[in-house]
């Protein structure tokens, strides 16, 4: 007899005990996942690790058994709840010290690399993987932060939360990167303090350090141009955001033609720019008066919803004299992107509200920031928006 406390617990024991490679693995290191569980694609992680080991039993099977798991087993960040009665607690398991449970990547840690690497995949992607204990820093950083993410909507609990939550990530960031400097998590929290306190020097330090480091992980197999880093692959997100923050750096020090070849490296290692990094490169195109190569990067992402791409290329086919495919290119663009438009042609451009982190397509917010990002190259080109109003109206 299994000594457990429900039928589900029994079933989910023999389950555990039928299956080949997960012989270390037992119902209560389950719930600790579940119980320290931040991040829901641990579950998708757990079913994918266990189906290599077993092939035969069926994805499906195994998936909805875990999922079982995570509906009825408790949640730290639920205060002790299941997600599936949020209003019974286990006995069992009410006076226990949360941290002294082990979590998913202490019981996973020897499935996780010894050290940090680049493996390649399949065809052309690559993919970063990094040691348990990186995996672990990483989702700590990410829970100190959680808090203030959903309480954007209050403003003055958001205030609040970041004045107590921002110091400790900034220590927690510091001290896991002494410990480990592929934490690229880490540097940019670092790197971002630094540079709100006008320290630039030590924003720059924290960022080319850690892409040092990166640069140790590519092999020279690696063919920069052709061998890709997707942003499918949630562990090649840490190394890619560090990029776009190091790019966003140097333009914001240096200035657009210092930053081209970084935002042009960005899109090359990661072609689908998850990251909007091609709104960057846009407008760097047009301060600098590269529109040719802007026009290029717009035929790469055809009918883009980025509106720094799409109207920055408009303003530069009207820049270069081609006002009949400028006039096509009204016609085909007024659907949705009539509101920026709208906000070139006004006299004033009062600033809307704004939501952090957020942008609303379609919205004023959406306008008001473009014309913030390019408004000044429209106004210093003549008839530039003379030619919008005479060629928006349906």
């Amino acid at each position: 007899m299994f000594e457990h406390t429900t039928p589900f617990e029994a079933r989910l024991a023999l389950f555990l005990e039928s299956f080949k490679g997960t012989g270390h693995l037992s119902v209560d290191d389950i719930k600790d996942i579940v119980w320290n569980a931040h991040d829901n694609n641990l579950l998708s992680r757990m079913v994918f690790m266990i189906t290599d080991d077993n092939p035969k039993v069926g994805l499906q099977k195994i998936m909805d058994i875990l999922n079982e798991a995570w509906n009825n087993f408790p949640h730290r960040e639920l205060n002790g709840l299941a997600p599936r009665d949020m209003v019974l607690r286990l006995a069992d398991d009410q006076d226990f010290e949360a941290h002294s449970r082990r979590d998913f990547f202490d019981i996973f840690a020897d499935r996780f690399p010894k050290e940090t690497k680049l493996c390649p995949t399949r065809d052309n992607e690559w993919e970063c993987q990094y040691p348990a204990n990186i995996q672990g820093m990483r989702e700590q950083l990410l829970e100190m932060n959680e808090p203030v993410s959903e309480m954007e909507d209050v403003s003055a609990s958001v205030e609040m939360a970041r004045g107590m939550l921002e110091p400790l990530r900034l220590i927690a960031a510091r001290d896991y990167l002494d410990q480990e400097p592929f934490l690229f998590d880490a540097a940019v929290i670092c790197s971002k303090a630094a540079f709100e306190n006008g320290d630039t020097n030590a924003a720059r330090k924290y960022l080319e350090s850690a892409i040092e480091k990166a640069k140790t992980l590519f092999p020279s197999k690696f063919v920069q141009g052709k061998d890709i880093l997707p942003w499918h692959f949630a562990d090649n997100r840490p190394l890619l955001l560090l990029l776009g923050e190091y790019a966003t750096f140097v333009e914001s020090v240096e200035g657009p033609l210092s930053a081209i070849p970084h935002y042009e490296e960005l899109i090359a290692l990661n072609p689908n720019d998850n990251q909007g990094i091609r709104g960057f490169l846009a407008t760097a195109y047009l301060k600098t008066n590269r529109l040719e190569e802007l026009l290029v990067l717009d035929g790469k992402y055809p009918d883009d919803m980025v509106a720094e791409l799409a109207v920055g290329a408009l303003l530069a086919v009207y820049k270069l004299g081609n006002l009949e495919s400028a006039s096509k290119r009204i016609k085909k663009m007024r659907k949705h992107w009539a509101h920026v438009f709208q906000e070139i042609l006004k006299t004033d451009h009062p600033k809307p509200e704004l939501l952090s982190g957020r942008v609303r397509v379609g919205g004023d917010d959406e306008a008001w920031l473009y014309w913030e990002d390019q408004g000044t190259y429209w106004m210093a080109t003549p008839g530039a928006r003379e030619f919008i109003r005479e060629h928006s109206v349906a």
